[in-house]
């Protein structure tokens, strides 16, 4: 593989993003005439789509552990806090039923805390639903903001410590003016909240920011927690539980980030599961899909789906693999057509569908749909703040079931149904090791995530101290670069309309060039990293065109024709020698 395909993958997931699944808070409260203001909330959505996809069920663990502690059994088996009022149990019902991926009809809402700061009013509401548990906090008044986070209970039966953070560092409101941070702008936020469930016996929940510590409000067997006003950065590194007998615990959670995403991982977790395959497998089918067969539900409508604007349906059907989740998986073939930024033939793609309709997914050729593994998984994140992800996707028929490692020894069996899974898992338990089998129990595909943005450490890391500087701009793009911790560089690409992105390069690659962004469709900003050699670079396009361009400070930046493919770049030195070629591979 070179350098610059998973930079290909990146940008064409980017092109298909991910849903959030979420229930329609704000219209439930709106019409129970409560109705805050719309958030302006960060949305921070975590896809691989075309490497390999998954679901969960988690082995209980650690029950003698819990109860020592002080269980959840409020919310295993009771009612915590009060009922929702009437009109807010009737608009959630109204609501759900018009959903297509709805909560059950006999959902029951509760109250759990209430509280009001710096002129905000702050409600942490909670439900049940099958094998599930939702928390939602609304916040109204001088500020509005909602947000929300559903886990599954069997991480309530199996936990070790006393308290589940459900969400981290969720931002409320913003104040005047703007922090500069390098090449980004920041509002200042009138607060942030943090929120979650503690079982039976915890007396107090601590968070320790890096500016102070505070401690929550803890009742109804959940806590809320309210930082006022903190700087942009400023982000919960701890969390503590008191029990009433005075002993403490350190609760795991993963912390929201800021800036570049450096991926989340525990130190205290490791690699768990089987290593190697011992049954390789070369390609794959969906049998059913092959042949038509009107199983499950019919695909619905989905106008904003990319492959509805570039191409037609063949044949789709959606499920429901996880009956505790709302979430539905759909898998489908499509013809592209041109004109489209695809190769014309059949593609295989799968959707998530949540509360909110279509979403997002991924698509494959369908020839090389299962040319890397027979086990495909995608990974969604609603916001930096919530602690858990949903885990999705399809596998080929070789697959007879799947298994999740965690990274605190948990093992997860994955439901699968008509080749197709999904649910959610916990943030803090990475890494994961994703491993399906055949029908004789021999591992087919083993795929592993260390963490779940990228990889994690010293090379990955903006050096502390070291200012953001701006190398190149073409367009509407600008380049920004900041040494490493490693002696790498971090990197960003910030477009007009604000939106961009960015990551981090070891100091050493094959070749003369490496991509940092490069998509594949026609207009496109590119950016490349030079070796110092390179004094020029030759762009060539499907049409026969070239063009050309000049590194500045070991970067090129460099805006794409409208109206034709880039195929490859060409490094020459200052005697026009030719140093490489680095080749556009499209899917």
């Amino acid at each position: 593989m070179i350098d610059v395909e998973p930079l290909i993958e990146e940008s064409f997931e980017r092109m298909h993003p991910v849903p959030v699944v979420t229930a329609e808070w704000e219209d439930v409260l709106r019409r129970a005439g409560n109705a805050p203001r719309k958030p302006a909330r960060r949305r921070i959505v975590l896809a691989i789509a075309l490497a390999a996809l998954a679901a969960l069920a988690v082995s209980p663990l650690g029950a003698a552990v819990v109860r020592s502690l002080g269980d959840f059994s409020d919310w295993i088996s009771g009612d915590p806090g009060k009922p929702a009022s009437t009109s807010q149990q009737q608009a959630f019902a109204g609501q759900e039923a018009h959903s297509w991926a709805s909560f059950p009809a006999d959902t029951r809402v509760r109250e759990l805390i209430t509280t009001e700061r710096d002129g905000i009013r702050y409600t942490l509401f909670g439900f049940r639903s099958a094998e599930a548990l939702c928390l939602r906090v609304v916040a109204t008044g001088a500020a509005g903001a909602a947000a929300s986070s559903c886990a599954p209970l069997r991480d309530l039966r199996s936990r070790r410590q006393p308290v589940l953070a459900m969400e981290v560092d969720q931002a409320v409101g913003a104040l005047p003016g703007v922090v500069r941070i390098g090449p980004d702008s920041f509002h200042r936020v009138r607060a942030s909240m943090s929120f979650g469930v503690v079982a039976d016996d915890v007396e107090a929940v601590t968070l320790r920011s890096d500016d102070k510590s505070r401690n929550a409000i803890v009742a109804s067997d959940s806590f809320l927690s309210i930082d006022e006003r903190p700087m942009p950065g400023t982000r919960v590194r701890a969390i503590t539980a008191t029990m009433k007998n005075g002993t403490s615990t350190a609760i795991p959670f993963a912390q929201a980030p800021f800036d570049t995403l450096t991926g989340t991982r525990s130190a205290s977790n490791a690699l768990h599961g089987p290593t190697g395959v011992e049954r390789r497998i070369s390609g794959g089918t969906i049998a059913w899909l092959n042949a038509r067969k009107p199983l499950g539900e019919a695909w619905p409508p989905s106008p904003r789906d990319f492959f509805a604007q570039h191409g037609h349906l063949l044949f789709g059907r959606v499920f429901r693999p996880d009956p505790t989740n709302t979430t539905r998986i759909g898998v489908s073939t499509w013809d592209a057509e041109p004109p489209a930024p695809l190769k014309p033939g059949v593609y295989l793609c799968y959707r998530e569908f949540s509360a909110g309709g279509a979403g997002g997914g991924g698509c494959n050729p369908l020839a090389q749909a299962f040319a890397r593994s027979p086990v495909n998984f995608g990974i969604t994140t609603n916001d930096g703040s919530d602690q858990y992800s949903l885990l999705d996707g399809y596998a080929s028929d070789d697959v007879a079931r799947i298994d999740l490692f965690l990274g605190t020894g948990e093992v997860v069996n994955v439901p699968l149904e008509h080749n197709v899974f999904a649910t959610e898992f916990s943030r803090a338990k990475y890494p994961l090791r994703v491993v399906g089998y055949d029908s004789h129990g021999r591992v087919i595909s083993n795929d592993t995530m260390m963490s779940e943005n990228r990889p994690s450490g010293p090379q990955y890391r903006p050096k502390p101290g070291a200012a953001w500087r701006q190398v190149a701009r073409a367009g509407n793009a600008e380049l920004w670069t900041v040494p490493s911790e490693a002696d790498g560089t971090c990197w960003k690409l910030k477009y007009s309309d604000g939106s961009g992105g960015s990551g981090c390069l070891p100091p050493s690659w094959n070749g003369p060039l490496r991509g940092i962004e490069v998509p594949f469709t026609a207009g496109s900003v590119i950016a490349l990293q030079a070796k110092p050699a390179v004094a020029r670079v030759v762009v060539a396009y499907k049409s026969g065109a070239t063009d050309e361009a000049i590194p500045t400070d070991g970067f090129v930046l460099y805006a794409a024709a409208a109206s034709d493919l880039v195929t490859s770049f060409t490094a020459y030195d200052s005697n026009r020698a030719r140093l490489g070629v680095l080749p556009v591979k499209r899917p």
